[in-house]
């Protein structure tokens, strides 16, 4: 491993590497992985040491996909860097990448719903945030990044749209105003007229802040409104 550190690589500098690239070394290693854990498995199986377990294997009920899921995760999460196949109970067929899809397709939409409590999304911009004054724990959106997790890892592409202050967060940096243009348009801007006008114009508008937080469903639709002055 020493001598490994010392050798030239080009991952070990990213900014030359464009997102194709990156693309392409993430889906290659994948395949490499899941190659030696199906190898490994054989192995064990032809020494008879335990009964071979070459893929992880998730069978789930369409009426329960978000706790077959987790519950079936829960249990093979040593395995979960094997490839992916996906039984729905009670429909045959084998998985041959469509199942997986169709899968992650699902159960993606589910954990985005708003009704679940842990994202709201604007309509308007067509992306998704965290759900302010949710009751949900941080173990759930854990649970939401192992799933996206495994959907990259099996090669598998999400129509996931989340504003810019994730990446942003996800690449360790800390977001700033202007990462509001892009998640919080509107906010943005008000703010930024604000802020190019003087003290005596400021108080000359008699401004009054006031923000309304959805809860769990929002106004207007079953769900809690809190507005705060």
């Amino acid at each position: 491993p020493q001598a490994w550190s010392s050798q030239f690589s080009f991952c070990s500098y990213p900014f030359v590497l464009n997102a194709r690239s990156k693309s392409l070394i993430m889906r290659y290693e994948a395949e490499i992985e899941q190659h030696q854990h199906l190898e490994h498995a054989m192995l064990k199986a032809f020494l008879n040491l335990e009964e071979p377990l070459p893929y992880l294997v998730l069978v789930v009920r369409r009426e329960s996909l978000v706790q077959d899921t987790v519950l079936q995760l829960m249990e093979h999460k040593d395995h979960l860097k094997k490839a992916l196949k996906v039984v729905f109970h009670g429909e045959p067929g084998l998985d041959e990448g469509g199942v997986t899809k169709e899968f992650f397709q699902l159960i993606v939409r589910s954990l985005l719903d708003q009704d679940r409590g842990l994202f709201q999304s604007d309509e308007t911009r067509r992306v998704h945030w965290f759900q302010c004054n949710s009751f949900s724990s941080e173990w759930e959106y854990s649970v939401f990044g192992v799933i996206v997790g495994l959907a990259i890892y099996n090669k598998v592409i999400l129509d996931l749209r989340f504003p810019k202050a994730i990446y942003t967060k996800l690449l360790g940096r800390t977001p700033g105003f202007e990462d509001l243009a892009h998640s919080f348009p509107d906010l943005h801007k008000g703010l930024r007229m604000l802020m190019n006008l003087s003290e005596e114009e400021l108080e000359s508008l008699g401004l009054c802040f006031e923000v309304t937080e959805r809860c769990l469903g929002g106004e207007g639709d079953g769900g809690n409104a809190k507005q705060v002055e």
